[in-house]
């Protein structure tokens, strides 16, 4: 079964999914606290490839590249190739867009998936056919002024038949709707409410029937938030402080129906750039994840960034990366833990060319050997870049 949600994602996910809580508004989807989660959205097609810049459009739009030969590679511990490889080629349009990926597995096509954008460069659509041109899979997605998903289509394979559709409707006032279909029939529906200055004070989900079936809380005290058990009600609270520094601080918590508390607290320098973040679970602040950003004096370019990530609270995994002044990637070094010991390090490298265009990426394990490696190619200006 599938489930499609629009909403500001934080009510839906949270009702679900309180393990890991994501401080930027995704489309990560559940129907309501006890239906199965599904993670559901057009996925930005930059997913699919591992570049070193921290943003894929901008470097092809930069460098003019129309076209990108991805390869990967399994490496043995003898640093041999393994057979099975993967292989993504990515047609780009003039404002770094990708618009369609010829995808092939051991050396035969597999799939073609093709995008659409809107005049500010959001995915509208997306449509796969499979190497003979048969229809496969196909979505459509409108979002608002604010980045919100608002209506959602996905076909089934006759492309004919309607089989999911999410429509946001604007009821006046206070008060905006969203609506949930499967098959024509309505299945959810979601209220919000507003005060006079557009903050979001509660969204209530309905069951078809008009019962409710859950209630999101952003209306939380001065001692922030409430940690009593709330039958099918989850409370939300967002505080923003800027200090001296111009340094802005963001704590967005909230507890669930068994008054569990979860909290992410991210900073951000002059230049709106995110400097430090931290998700928390409980009132002993158990750690969930913490990121660490360096940049240079412009406050915008980023020098190094260090990822760590925990379980139960014990430290798992260490991400630290380095950037060139270009923004390019130099390096990272990825060490995993297991019982509070090092249990494997791996290293990732970059070779470029004159035109410092990624040629060859590698991810080895320094222990044993084993890795994986990527190589790239470029058309660009009509001629192939290697």
């Amino acid at each position: 079964m599938l489930y499609i949600c629009s909403m500001s994602s934080n009510e839906i996910t949270f009702a679900k999914s309180l393990l890991v809580i994501t401080f930027m508004a995704t489309c990560f989807c559940s129907v309501s606290a006890q239906s199965q989660t599904k993670y559901l959205r057009i996925y930005e097609p930059n997913y699919f490839v591992q570049l070193p810049t921290t943003d894929n459009k901008q470097f092809y739009k930069d460098n003019g590249i129309a076209y990108l030969e991805y390869r990967t590679f399994r490496i043995k511990k003898n640093g041999k190739e393994i057979k099975h490889k993967h292989q993504n080629t990515f047609t780009i349009d003039s404002d770094g867009n990708v618009i369609k990926i010829n995808n092939t597995k051991n050396s035969k096509p597999s799939h073609i998936t093709s995008y659409v954008y809107d005049e500010n460069g959001k995915i509208t659509s997306m449509i796969i056919v499979d190497n003979e041109n048969n229809f496969v899979e196909e979505k459509h997605q409108r979002m608002n002024e604010n980045g919100v998903m608002v209506e959602y289509v996905e076909l089934s394979e006759n492309q004919d038949t309607l089989e999911h559709l999410l429509k946001y409707v604007p009821t006046g006032g206070n008060t905006k709707s969203d609506y949930y279909y499967k098959k024509g029939k309505l299945k959810q529906r979601w209220v919000s409410e507003y005060d006079d200055a557009g903050t979001k004070l509660k969204t209530t989900l309905y069951k078809p029937n008009g019962k409710v079936k859950y209630i999101w809380d952003y209306r939380c005290n001065e001692e922030g938030v409430e940690l009593n058990k709330h039958k099918d009600t989850t409370t939300i609270c967002k505080t923003k402080t800027q200090d001296e520094d111009g340094i802005t601080t963001l704590v967005y918590q909230y507890s669930n129906e068994k008054g569990e508390i979860y909290k992410n607290i991210s900073r951000y320098n002059k230049a709106e750039k995110l400097i430090y973040l931290k998700s928390v679970k409980g009132v002993e602040e158990t750690m969930l994840r913490e990121f660490d950003y360096e940049y240079a004096g412009d406050d915008s370019t980023l020098l190094s960034a260090i990822s760590k990530y925990y379980h139960k609270g014990e430290l798992r995994n260490i991400y630290t990366t380095q950037y060139d002044k270009y923004g390019l990637q130099t390096s990272k070094d990825i060490t995993r833990f297991k019982n509070g010991l090092i249990d494997s390090q791996s290293v990732e490298t970059y070779e470029y060319n004159e035109a410092d265009l990624p040629l060859l990426r590698k991810i080895i394990n320094t222990k044993t050997g084993v890795g994986q490696k990527s190589t790239y190619k470029y058309v660009k200006d009509e001629n192939i870049t290697n």
